[in-house]
């Protein structure tokens, strides 16, 4: 009988976003020099992310 091993879990590759990047982007946003759309694909980011943020 073989015996199971318990896999270890697979880490996120997410990009570790930190919250002066998130400030940035939103002040954009806020301030109306940018749309969150532009915002989203100029950062690499997904719009629901950028809409959570704010």
């Amino acid at each position: 009988m073989s015996t199971w091993k318990k896999q270890a879990c697979r880490k996120r590759k997410d990009k570790q976003i930190n919250f002066i990047f998130k400030l940035s982007v939103f002040s954009e946003i806020i301030n109306g020099l940018i749309f969150a759309i532009y915002a989203s694909n100029k950062q690499h980011i997904l719009r629901s992310t950028i809409a959570y943020w704010i």
